[in-house]
């Protein structure tokens, strides 16, 4: 228990993870194994060397290890959950006793801070506790709701709310409210069925913006044309943006300077040579790309920076895209192409398959081949 204790007091401390790996392994136990390898994983990725025979061999090892390891309650790093799946406050109770070095928590059915006060004994490690409403997802900074003051007005103290997403379509009064409100913590915010359409919800929704134009993360759903080029000029230096806007936006230029900031960005577009020129051109820190709709056959601009790439082509075959010099390129997501090639990318880790199809047995061959622990969905 001593050496539990002390990576829950230090969790960011590899030394007394590896510690605790050889005692479990003394002990015939395999997570001390697990440890070892993710621990490895983990020193590899902060370094920067993941494009090697030695990192694709450990994370081979990882997914055995992980099909030995119980995994409905969270997800697994550096040898610990310390993200939890979707728990109810039952299972929370569940998984406390196992003194795992939580770091997220994810909770279904709370109703208030009261509830959490149980969870103030680890406050080292819990750093952020996401609860899922109806209608709505609250991301909570940990260390400031167990200091906050509980106060009858608001179920969630402001100030410890550091993201919010909507899964309705978002009116005035919504937004009125959470003006009301500090939130000096806010940092992400999601719109995914956009607002009521209506004027003055528009229009509340541009105060918004220009009141906490300081967010790191925007993610903007079925909301107008009009509604991005209002928004997205008031944001100052946002790393990570989502929406979904015609090709015409990206020519017209109405995304703005901001764009030089953006690490992560997810379009839904049908792009073209012109779309990936003006991206390469205006997020030159780019590294994280979705883009859902028709795809242009090369993404050579952009080719030296990616290292995440997430492409929905509706059947759309790989043409010349496979053949695209791709320098930093780690990990790979295809939806719904037509595999009339293979991949020769030398720097990819990690490829997912999701409702693909490929031209011949020949080319799914290849595939499997090369990529035997590519996720196939």
């Amino acid at each position: 228990m001593a050496l539990l204790d002390e990576i829950l007091a230090r969790p960011d401390d590899d030394d007394a993870r590896l510690v605790y790996a050889d005692h479990l392994l003394e002990n015939g136990d395999r997570r001390g194994e697990l440890i070892a390898v993710q621990v490895k994983l983990a020193q590899l990725e902060r370094a920067g060397t993941v494009a090697t025979a030695d990192y694709r061999a450990l994370r081979r090892s990882e997914r055995t290890l992980l099909k030995t390891m119980p995994s409905e309650l969270g997800t697994y790093r550096r040898g610990f959950i310390t993200r939890s799946s979707d728990l109810t406050m039952n299972q929370v109770r569940e998984l406390w006793p196992l003194r795992e070095p939580l770091e997220e928590l994810v909770i279904v059915d709370a109703y208030s801070a009261s509830e959490l006060t149980m969870l103030k004994e680890r406050p080292g490690c819990l750093r952020t506790i996401t609860v899922r409403e109806p209608e709505r997802i609250i991301e909570l900074d940990a260390a400031a709701l167990f200091a906050a003051s509980q106060k009858a007005r608001w179920k969630w103290p402001p100030e410890a709310i550091v993201g919010l997403r909507y899964e309705k379509p978002l009116e005035e009064r919504d937004l009125r409210r959470l003006m009301s409100a500090e939130l000096p913590k806010l940092r992400r915010f999601a719109l995914m069925k956009g607002t009521n359409g209506f004027r003055t919800t528009r229009a509340a929704l541009a105060e918004f913006f220009q009141r906490f134009s300081r967010l790191d993360e925007v993610e903007l759903r079925k909301v107008y044309d009009d509604d991005v080029a209002m928004v997205l000029p008031v944001l100052r230096a946002p790393t990570r943006v989502a929406f979904a806007v015609n090709a015409g936006a990206l020519r017209a230029e109405i995304l703005g300077p901001w764009l030089a900031n953006v690490r992560s960005l997810d379009l839904s577009l049908s792009a073209d040579d012109e779309v990936v020129a003006k991206l390469a051109a205006l997020a030159p820190k780019l590294e994280e790309l979705a883009l859902s709709g028709e795809i242009p056959p090369r993404l050579d601009p952009l080719a030296k920076q990616l290292r995440s790439l997430d492409l929905m082509a509706g059947s759309q075959p790989l043409g010349k895209l496979a053949e695209t010099r791709f320098e930093r390129l780690t990990s790979l997501t295809l939806r719904m192409f037509n595999l009339d090639a293979s991949l020769s990318f030398e720097t990819l880790v990690d490829l997912r398959l999701v409702g693909c199809y490929f031209r011949d047995q020949e080319i799914e061959n290849e595939f499997r081949a090369r990529w035997p622990d590519a996720g196939w969905d």
